[in-house]
């Protein structure tokens, strides 16, 4: 669902959704441009319950899970960003309330529109720079041990 709003120059398309959260409605919304850089730099530190071993998305149960117990800070800031509740209304919500407002989040700050928008930009500097992303993962094989070509060698080997 989107809705436009103006920031007294441009118009900015916002995504909300309502929630009722303990018998209150809660609006969740879209990250601010500076909230979602902080929210992505936060989530790269826990990549791999989100990353297979290729460096490709990959959404399994038990690393989910692990994200989420794992990481109140990356979880609690996505809700206080998106939702604009404080630290403290956060913490006394019941799990399921916490998990309904980490869901709607996520639907809305990780949806398909926004991830092809942001692979699109990354095959743009992928193109640009002229590196594969992913390719620090990639391990480097030893160059096999190459003849000798010496001129002895080649001497030595012409006069028999």
């Amino acid at each position: 669902m989107k809705h436009e709003v103006t920031n007294g120059t441009l118009p900015v398309m916002c995504r909300r959704k309502e929630l009722n959260i303990g018998g209150s409605s809660v609006t969740v919304s879209e990250f601010t441009w500076s909230d979602t850089f902080e929210f992505l730099r936060m989530l790269s530190k826990h990549s791999s319950e989100i990353m297979d071993d290729q460096g490709r998305f990959s959404l399994r149960i038990d690393k989910i899970t692990k994200l989420i117990c794992g990481a109140q800070e990356l979880t609690e800031f996505a809700i206080i960003h998106s939702s604009g509740l404080t630290q403290e209304a956060i913490r006394k919500l019941s799990f399921a309330d916490g998990l309904e407002l980490l869901d709607a989040a996520l639907e809305i700050n990780l949806n398909a529109e926004i991830l092809g928008r942001a692979k699109k930009v990354g095959g743009r500097f992928t193109a640009a720079i002229g590196v594969k992303l992913g390719a620090s993962k990639a391990t480097a094989s030893p160059t096999p041990p190459q003849p000798s070509t010496s001129s002895s060698v080649k001497d030595t080997a012409s006069t028999t």
